[in-house]
């Protein structure tokens, strides 16, 4: 990895943070080869903003529905002419459920939808070079859209009814619900919480070399996800205190994301040494996308012996985009086997926390250790590109076979090991934007996690359709999900051998 010493550019890291670059960087100016530097600076930076607005989305997983539960049952509650607090028996009514559900699905819609339109733009404005100004509208669209949903839902004002005998201290809705529905809006200024991920994408991709890349996007989705061995811990300590205590919780995290992306540095210097540095790294070719100039990058299609043909450009872009598209679309048969064991061997709720511990501890060890091993083995047999489709067509083909096991298990055990399996695929989207990064220039890399974004998300859209939809099929999520699963993996083992 080339050295980022700013000073030799004339350039000052932020005196706060001065001395903590010097620690990641030292020993590397040096002419010792075999000493290696830390991930640069900026890694570090955009992966603690993504931990932070993780683990405050994570706050969220049992407020978030609750409130919208408890701002329909209030609705109803003053309509009928009450006063105080509604029972829980209340608000199980048939008509407070019904609305909450459609509340929520509405909500689910609207909110993607929104940070889908904003993620274009965002990606244009990082490839201009305006990074920081990109993470700052995305965490202050984060900001906004989460207030805007506690001022709404938490704003209530006492108002007291004095009768002859007694007096009576009320709640009072300050806003109607449909003022939820306001809140997609602010996601329009920077996609919020489903945007930040390709904005750390776009940023790690330009400060690493090629035959990094897999490995740094590896380390920063499993830091980044270092929540998730607390998920069902946050989610039952949220149920505890007030709604606002998490949301408010959730904004303080929000907006200490903030503060990183402050320090984030311009690498267009960075940008011309990693090119000088690939010129040293055999069997690159032009990419798909360039901004003008031919730097040297990596071999993406094979062609030394004339014996093989090129394959269309276009249809690996293709390719690549359907396997997003459909890793998220058949990704929601995972959470399903929560469901699944229930209706299957008729396991209480209890083991909703189980699957999700086990799945956090799993993507810890895949994305720290299993996936950077792994890598690393193939460097020394595979090129690049080629190392980045058979890790991806073996994630795959773990999605395929656990799904699968899930499905015809005959008990809880083979389930929980069908299970392991199919999480271990979680990988795939990793290694196969490693890939498809192979083929643009450098400056294009916010268009183009943007993009993939956009597919990741309609692609979850769809998904979320499907699986309310057959919530209780039985087996059907299943077989969706090996259909896409198969098809994904022909795809992208026909592609390998191409290359």
């Amino acid at each position: 990895m080339p050295s980022l010493s700013n000073t030799e550019r004339s350039q000052r890291w932020p005196t706060p943070l001065e001395r903590v670059h010097r620690w990641f960087t030292a020993g590397t100016t040096g002419t010792n080869h075999h000493q290696r530097e830390l991930y640069p600076l900026n890694f570090w930076l955009s992966t603690l903003a993504l931990f932070l607005v993780g683990l405050g989305s994570r706050l969220l997983t049992y407020p978030w529905p609750k409130l919208l539960e408890t701002s329909v049952c209030r609705y109803y509650y003053e309509e009928d002419g009450y006063h105080g607090e509604p029972s829980p028996e209340f608000c199980a009514d048939e008509r407070v459920t019904s609305h909450w559900l459609s509340l929520i699905r509405l909500m689910q819609l609207l909110s993607p939808l929104a940070a889908t339109v904003a993620q274009i733009p965002m990606g244009i404005l990082v490839d201009k070079g305006r990074r920081r100004l990109a993470f700052i509208l995305n965490i202050t669209s984060t900001v906004l859209y989460c207030g805007s949903i506690t001022i709404f839902g938490i704003a209530l004002f006492h108002v007291h009814l004095r009768c002859t005998r007694l007096t009576v201290a009320g709640l009072v809705r300050v806003f109607p619900l449909w003022c939820f529905y306001i809140s997609p809006v602010f996601l329009l200024a920077g996609g919020g919480p489903w945007m930040t991920s390709s904005l750390v994408y776009a940023t790690i991709n330009n400060i690493v070399r090629p035959d990094q890349r897999t490995t740094a996007f590896s380390f920063m989705e499993g830091l980044s996800g270092l929540s998730g061995l607390v998920g069902p811990l946050l989610y039952n300590e949220t149920m505890r205190p007030p709604l606002w205590v998490s949301y408010i919780l959730a904004l303080i995290l929000y907006s200490l994301a903030l503060v990183p992306t402050l320090y984030l540095t311009r690498d267009d210097n960075l940008g011309m040494d990693n090119e000088a540095r690939e010129d040293e790294i055999p069997e690159e070719t032009e990419p798909l996308l360039s901004a003008g100039n031919h730097s040297a990058r990596e071999v993406i299609l094979s062609n030394r012996s004339g014996e093989r043909s090129l394959a269309p450009r276009l249809n690996i872009f293709i390719i690549c985009f359907a396997c997003f598209f459909g890793f998220h679309l058949a990704r929601g048969s995972i959470s399903y086997t929560f469901v699944w064991v229930w209706l299957s061997f008729g396991h209480d709720a209890i083991f909703t926390e189980v699957f999700t511990y086990i799945r956090a501890v799993v993507l810890f060890f895949l994305l720290l250790i299993v996936l950077p091993l792994a890598s690393s083995r193939l460097d020394k047999t595979w090129r690049v590109a080629k190392r980045d489709l058979i890790l991806s067509s073996t994630w795959i083909a773990f999605c395929t076979v656990g799904t699968l096991i899930v499905l015809v298990a005959p008990n809880l055990g083979v389930a929980i090991i069908g299970f392991i399996i199919a999480t271990l695929g979680y990988a795939m989207p990793i290694s196969l934007r490693s890939f498809l990064a192979s083929h643009f220039e450098k400056n294009f890399s916010g268009r183009l996690f943007a993009g993939i974004g956009v597919v990741e998300n309609v692609g979850w859209l769809i998904d979320l359709s499907l699986m309310q939809t057959n919530y209780y099929t039985e087996g059907a999520p299943f077989v969706i999900s090996l259909v896409t699963y198969a098809v994904m993996l022909v795809l992208l083992i026909r592609l390998a051998i191409k290359i």
